[in-house]
């Protein structure tokens, strides 16, 4: 690996995410990082390109975190509400704000980000699904293809700033009561009184 592509990535992605993408500069970013122009546009030929490699980046990184959660959880309600929870901690480590910027002003980039982020969540949603349903924690009758779409449907529309604004507490507790209220409709009796005992667990942790 290239340390200082990785350097410059590292302290891109970090510029991008606190400033968004349309008001920095390249300009900006050598500044920020003590390089010149030249050393810049050696690794990264246009701002669209760096954009695009600290997303990928971006979302290399979650997709680990995301295994890790998968791997530690006890089960496919442990596993969606844990799951709930890095997402919440997701938005306020990454503002809204800027994804909608990143929507606005790298169309493009955006759609390859879209595409991604929704084959990955709904196989790994179809996947926690079957398995909840297999192992008795989810309603029998429900279609994981079905409600895994109706769930990435929900999550996008509620990133729409005409519903909330980017910055709001609201929209974090927006999005923790419709994950509680989806993951409820769902569970059986057993999976009701697992989700039960893990939100105790985390008012007992919180308090």
């Amino acid at each position: 690996m290239n340390s200082t592509k990785d350097n410059i990535l590292i302290q891109a992605e970090a510029f991008f995410m606190k400033y968004g993408f349309r008001n920095v500069t390249m300009d900006d970013l050598c500044k920020e990082m003590g390089i010149s122009k030249k050393t810049l546009y050696q690794y990264f030929e246009t701002k669209d390109a760096l954009v695009e490699a600290c997303i990928i980046g971006y979302m290399e990184k979650e997709a680990d975190k995301v295994q890790q959660i998968r791997i530690k959880a006890s089960d496919p309600v442990d596993a969606f509400y844990s799951l709930s929870k890095r997402a919440l901690e997701s938005l306020k480590e990454v503002s809204p704000f800027v994804i909608f910027d990143l929507q606005k002003n790298h169309p493009e980039i955006w759609k390859k980000f879209v595409n991604h982020d929704f084959e990955w969540q709904y196989n790994m949603l179809v996947f926690n699904f079957k398995s909840g349903i297999e192992q008795g924690f989810y309603r029998a009758e429900i279609n994981p293809s079905k409600v895994a779409k109706l769930f990435l449907l929900q999550s996008e529309g509620m990133l729409r700033p005409r519903i909330f604004e980017p910055e709001s507490l609201e929209l974090i507790e927006a999005i923790t009561m419709r994950d509680e209220l989806f993951l409820r409709s769902i569970c059986t009796p057993l999976g009701l009184e697992r989700l039960i005992s893990l939100m105790s667990a985390k008012a007992t942790t919180i308090s």
